[in-house]
């Protein structure tokens, strides 16, 4: 098969590492999208995230362990998830690892579950008890096909106390394109929807749900009583300074360029970063500084487009014109945490969300993005109910916070 990882002993010094280590990921049958486009090879560099996660994980747990990685395009969430299947295959664990969940979404159930029972069978077979072993087959008589009798046990497998489990499923929210997910098209799959299915008492079980243009899973389909559980879903946003001078040491065209002004540029978000590395490469008649300069404005065009195509879907249609208005408001004007935007909003990666005394607050991707929805805030019209109050001078300081 074309999905078998390299063997579990090839992983071993995974064991050992720690942040700030570049280390050389041997295959694992898959990898995350676009894993190795912008280094040699299939380098990971450890960050302190990975590292925190996989301690809580690796601890002894009172419920089952659920995480939705939370974060837009080019924060890591992917390496993240990547890290941990590799880690937990290293240790001996049990893993599914579904690195682009869209292969699930197929128009025959037959190979739905097919892609399921392959990826668990070529990653486990060398630690599959018998018994579980004839879980698998028990309901496979010659009568039926073996996608219809083992992807039940599949689930039943990995969701157990005895031993430790990580299912993760990377590019998460292509499960939920079509009007009808794929997990409630394909009943079997439904684990993979609703967290509710991984029941407390399972403590061997872990679970990580993450990828690109995922608000829609966390604000629409996730239970609303994980959806406001502080601890299920974990944000991600930019890198440590520690993490992101790491990385620093794996580009090859900033060395002249002060850090300070890297950071201005990238805000510490790995995509940016190896972006403007690239940039200034393909560049290099340019000094460095004016091609930061050019690259920065090249970006903010990139994301006012993203942010203005936006804005026309939504302009016609009142209520969620003036949420926008007062999400944008929120998050950039009164340093709020109650930017109420919609997921489709979340979803083009303009933004971040981070944790701080127990509110979720919003802010900018990088330098480029906030220059870019600030121009288009100062373009948009006030809503008429804030023109309304403002004419009966009926508003509160908050108004004009």
């Amino acid at each position: 098969s074309n999905l078998k990882p390299a063997p579990r002993s090839q992983f071993a010094p995974l064991k050992d590492v720690k942040c700030g280590d570049s280390i050389i990921i041997p295959p694992m049958g898959q990898s995350p999208k676009d894993f190795g486009k912008y280094n040699k090879g299939s380098i990971l560099l450890i960050t302190e995230q990975m590292l925190e996660l996989w301690d809580k994980m690796q601890g002894q747990q009172r419920i089952t362990y659920r995480r939705v990685l939370s974060g837009p395009m080019g924060v890591g969430k992917s390496y993240l998830s990547y890290f941990l299947a590799a880690r937990a295959y290293a240790e001996g664990w049990l893993i599914l690892y579904i690195s682009d969940a869209g292969v699930l979404d197929t128009e025959e159930e037959a190979d739905s579950y097919m892609q399921v029972i392959e990826r668990f069978l070529v990653m486990n077979k060398d630690v599959l008890t018998a018994a579980e072993l004839e879980k698998l087959v028990c309901g496979y008589n010659g009568q039926w096909d073996i996608w219809s009798t083992a992807i039940t046990p599949v689930f039943n497998i990995l969701m157990q106390k005895k031993r430790k489990t990580l299912t993760v499923v990377d590019e998460h929210g292509m499960l939920f394109r079509s009007t009808i997910p794929v997990p409630a098209k394909f009943i079997s799959l439904k684990p993979l929807m609703d967290l509710a299915s991984w029941t407390d008492g399972n403590l061997g079980s872990h679970l990580i749900l993450t990828g690109t243009a995922h608000a829609k899973y966390e604000l629409e389909v996730m239970e609303p009583s994980y959806r406001c559980d502080y601890t299920t879903v974990v944000f991600v946003g930019p890198l440590s300074e520690n993490d992101f001078l790491e990385l620093l040491k794996n580009v090859t065209n900033l060395n002249p360029v002060d850090v300070e002004e890297i950071v201005k540029v990238t805000n510490r978000v790995p995509r940016e970063l190896m972006q403007l590395d690239t940039f200034v490469q393909e560049n290099s008649g340019l000094p460095v500084n004016e091609a930061l300069s050019k690259f920065e404005i090249d970006r903010k065009g990139f994301f006012a487009e993203v942010a203005e195509n936006y804005y026309k879907r939504i302009k016609e249609d009142h209520f969620s014109r003036e949420r926008f208005f007062h999400g944008l408001a929120q998050a950039f004007l009164y340093g709020s945490g109650n930017g109420n935007f919609k997921w489709d909003f979340l979803d083009l990666g303009l933004l971040y969300r981070f944790k701080r005394d127990g509110s979720t607050l919003f802010l900018p991707l990088c330098n480029a993005t906030q220059k870019a929805l600030l121009e288009l805030f100062k373009l948009m019209p006030m809503p008429e109910n804030l023109m309304r109050r403002l004419k009966a001078n009926n508003i509160n300081g908050d108004d004009f916070e």
